[in-house]
């Protein structure tokens, strides 16, 4: 994604990656590479943590301190790039 682009979720509360307040996520297109080893992953919690991590960048840790109501709105970005998460 270019950085003039528009985020694909914005983060009213942001959240602490890397030393720094991240406020939006960005994610690139999944590879099948991606979605097979999320395929290996019990439970669509995990599945989806797993997921968003690998195609923002973003360590699992942080994204585990996102607030839960971006949730739908982040499978709903990532469901618009592959067709179904």
């Amino acid at each position: 994604m270019l950085a003039d682009q528009d985020p694909d979720v914005k983060l009213e509360a942001p959240v602490e990656h890397n030393g720094k307040l991240l406020s939006e996520l960005r994610f690139r297109a999944p590879t099948i590479g991606d979605i097979e080893a999320a395929e290996k992953i019990a439970g669509g919690v995990a599945r989806s943590v797993f997921l968003i991590s690998r195609l923002s960048g973003v360590d699992i840790a942080h994204v585990r301190k996102i607030p839960a109501a971006y949730l739908d709105n982040i499978l709903d970005q990532l469901n618009d790039q592959k067709g179904t998460v």
